[in-house]
């Protein structure tokens, strides 16, 4: 188990660093300290560990998800705040997962975990706009989570080139940023 571990945070290490088509099994083994035969005892092929790392993102994101959408002890404002801080220390500790949803063209399986990766991203916000709209419209309230993830997942990614010391503030404003956007939504004049 340990070893199938290592193998996926190599995969997710340089899925962070490089894109997919760069990727080969012979990288994850040496970054994984394990040996290229290690791997295929465990995986077919590196479709199948991208595969296998999507999985884990999912069960991870839907862990989370429950925490911190079902904390009724939480205003709406805290349970954005804590959504979309959630989501952007997620992604920075795991850069990968931004090519990650980039990486629907591999295969139907990996379009498919791709495609369920931000479905379970954008369940997770839609849940704190129901809380902060409960009488908005069905669909209103999924392109409210649709925007905030995609502005979300956009500013990340424009974020790794910034200065570190600048980074948090940064970050800060977008969390602000989205919180203020999701009061407007409770106020019923974001739609």
């Amino acid at each position: 188990m340990q070893r199938r571990k290592r193998i996926l945070q190599a995969m997710a290490q340089l899925l962070g660093m490089l894109d997919y088509g760069a990727i080969n099994i012979a990288e994850i083994a040496a970054r994984a300290g394990t040996s290229v035969g290690s791997i295929y005892q465990f995986y077919p092929n590196r479709d199948a560990i991208l595969y296998a790392l999507a999985e884990a993102y999912l069960a991870d994101l839907r862990e989370a998800s429950a925490g911190v959408v079902n904390d009724t002890s939480l205003t709406q404002r805290q349970r954005a705040e804590q959504a979309v801080n959630w989501l952007l220390t997620y992604v920075d500790a795991h850069p990968g997962v931004l090519r990650m949803l980039g990486c629907s063209w591999v295969s139907a399986d990996i379009e498919r975990a791709a495609a369920e990766l931000h479905a379970g991203m954008t369940a997770m916000i839609e849940t704190v706009v129901e809380s902060a709209a409960p009488d908005g419209e069905p669909a209103a309230r999924h392109l409210a989570a649709e925007t905030i993830l995609a502005a979300s997942l956009g500013v990340i990614a424009d974020m790794a080139r910034l200065d570190p010391k600048i980074r948090k503030a940064a970050r800060q404003q977008l969390v602000r940023l989205i919180t203020v956007y999701v009061d407007d939504l409770a106020r019923g004049s974001g739609s």
